[in-house]
């Protein structure tokens, strides 16, 4: 039995899987992760995310915690090598103008079946750990791991809804205080920090009172039951009814151009979990017992539907070769067919569906997912590694032809592996077609021979006169040597205007990056999102300041076109003032103005 202290544990195990979670996205975010760690960098996201979910699911218990830690010690170490093994194959090549990585390419690691098959990891392998610990001597009995699996499903369930509901709560409290004009809370609620720590208190909490609650999850569980019993016998005959109609609609419709048999897999999967759902420990019995042969017949129907369902994806893997969607298909279709099999095999032997035997299958079944889900994604069987040596060789050997050869994608899913193979072309006799040497160059073009990168030549175009006159190219030449103006106008703005502005008797200039929004007929919108003021100060160049607001809107007319800005005095304060059409805001001088070209501050105006 789980102790109130080992419950209460979980409220700061949440907080601080909640800080470490945030700490990873800010060390991305702020550029203090190392690129070259990509690898560690997913592996230690998985750890943060898996090891305190396996807590939660297989409670700790005093007495045991030998056991505890070295069942969470080996799901850590399959999340590890996983995460580590997948952050080497995705990680994101440099980019060729710069040689950085930016922490939005670092996103392209997470790849959605890496979550997947990691969460799934960590359900199976907390439902088996807690379902062994709870029988001693037993084994895995097949009652314990259906009561771990209801408890762990429905607990995460409860949790989900009450951090759902937590947030709901949250912002109608922010909401309706915005409406009076405190803003605060709107402000706080929405920061990542709070964002992150929140969460995980309702999370910790939420699992404390589900905990706590025992009998809220039997009488749950008691209900989903019973929906469904009545939910297997009607997914047993839409089986029936599509495998029936099947052979006269004709097979082939299943793999025509443009449709794929996604819909018969959901339903051969909602068939077995529901069929499973209603088993229950029991099996089914009193007035259920005759439904128990239609949904067996469902269950004996999916075998011949999953293999044609496997014949067409082969078909179409003989075409067009393996990639790694059509290599998840077939093992989504082999889990699914040993699933099936496990269910006609105890309908056929005891002409009936009994629990114990379909239960001895899918805890072999449960052990063999969790060991194939590891091994493709680790060095034992890499399903890009794969995809990538189909690809390579169909199009060496000439079963794909040249001109519907992807580089992009070998590029742009396969990670290094795709990288890989796409240097073998470039060596390969193909590579002496001018055509397609040259689509291998347009899906890598970091590998393009190109002139040294000279980011002052590269954001002089982007710097435009505000008063349509030529800028002095002294002038240009400087302020195109600041680094926050290259980031910034070589971004997505429309242009980045730079005008001069005079306040007590010297020069400063300003540059602005704006986009321009045609309100109506008359008006137009302009938004301020980058401002630095710059002067030359005893020979050389400094960024001495910018705007109070981090952007702004202006309306102006539009004959006028943007108005040149200006600097004044504040009235009777201390201070400048920047105007641009009816626009009025202060600026902020740096006390220590600093030299062009020092500083990679981001593209935003202090607040």
């Amino acid at each position: 039995m789980e102790s109130r202290a080992a419950r209460l544990a979980l409220i700061p195990v949440a907080l601080l899987q909640a800080l470490a979670l945030y700490a990873l996205g800010a060390a991305i975010d702020d550029g203090g992760w190392p690129p070259t760690g990509a690898a560690v960098l997913l592996a230690a996201y998985l750890l943060a995310a898996g090891v305190p979910l396996f807590i939660y699911l297989a409670p700790l218990r005093a007495g045991e915690l030998h056991y505890d830690a070295a069942a969470t010690g080996l799901v850590g170490l399959l999340l590890a090598i996983m995460g580590w093994h997948t952050g080497r194959v995705l990680a994101p090549e440099p980019d060729p103008a710069t040689g950085d990585i930016r922490g939005g390419d670092l996103g392209q690691m997470f790849a959605p079946d890496l979550l997947f098959a990691a969460g799934l990891i960590v359900f199976i392998t907390a439902l088996l750990f807690r379902a062994w610990r709870d029988s001693p001597g037993e084994g895995l009995p097949w009652r314990c791991q259906l009561e771990a699996a209801w408890a762990n499903a429905l607990t995460l369930a409860l949790v989900l809804a009450f951090i759902a509901l937590f947030w709901a709560l949250l912002v109608t409290w922010s909401a309706l205080f915005s409406l009076i004009g405190i803003d605060i809370f709107r402000e706080l609620f929405f920061e990542r920090p709070f964002i992150y720590a929140a969460t995980g208190l309702a999370g910790g909490i939420g699992l404390v009172l589900v905990r706590t609650r025992i009998g809220l999850v039997t009488a749950v569980r008691s209900i989903c039951e019973s929906l469904a019993r009545v939910l297997a016998p009607l997914a047993a005959v839409i089986v029936i009814g599509f495998a029936l109609t099947l052979p006269f609609a004709g097979i082939e419709l299943l793999w025509q151009s443009g449709r794929r048999p996604t819909a018969l897999l959901w339903l051969a999967a909602f068939m077995l979990l529901l069929a499973n759902a209603a088993m229950g420990e029991t099996g089914f019995s009193g007035r259920m017992r005759r439904l128990q042969w239609l949904v067996g017949a469902g269950a004996m129907l999916l075998l011949p539907l999953l293999v044609v369902a496997m014949v067409g994806l082969l078909d179409r893997v003989a075409v067009f070769g393996w990639t790694v969607p059509r290599l998840w298909a077939a093992l989504v279709i082999a889990a699914l067919m040993a699933y099936a099999l496990a269910m006609t095999w105890s309908l056929l032997r005891h002409r009936a569906l009994v629990p114990e035997t379909v239960g001895r299958w899918n805890t072999a079944l449960a052990l063999a997912l969790v060991a194939v889900l590891f091994a493709v994604h680790s060095p034992v069987a890499d399903l890009r590694r794969m995809a990538a040596a189909d690809q390579l060789a169909r199009v060496l050997d000439g079963r794909t032809p040249t001109e519907r050869f992807s580089a992009h994608h070998l590029q742009r899913s396969l990670g290094r592996h795709g990288r890989d193979a796409l240097a073998q072309l470039r060596t390969s006799p193909l590579a002496e077609d001018p055509t397609f040497l040259a689509r291998l160059d347009r899906a890598q073009p970091g590998l393009r021979p190109r002139e040294p990168f000279d980011p002052v030549a590269r954001v002089i175009p982007h710097l435009q006169p505000a008063d349509g006159e030529a800028l002095p190219p002294e002038v240009l030449a400087a302020l195109a040597q600041d680094r926050g103006v290259q980031g910034a106008c070589t971004g997505d703005f429309l242009g980045c205007l730079v005008a001069a502005v005079d306040y007590e008797d010297e020069d400063y200039w300003v540059v602005l990056g704006i986009r321009v929004h045609l309100e109506s007929e008359h008006e137009m919108r302009v938004n301020v999102q980058f401002s630095r003021f710059f002067r030359e100060h005893r020979g050389s160049w400094q960024f001495v300041g910018s705007l109070s607001q981090e952007w702004f809107d202006c309306l102006m007319p539009r004959s006028t076109g943007v108005t040149l800005p200006s600097l004044r005095p504040l009235p009777d304060l201390p201070g400048v003032m920047f105007q641009m059409g009816d626009c009025r805001y202060p600026v902020v001088w740096r006390v220590d103005p600093e030299p062009l070209g020092g500083s990679a501050e981001a593209a935003r105006t202090p607040d």
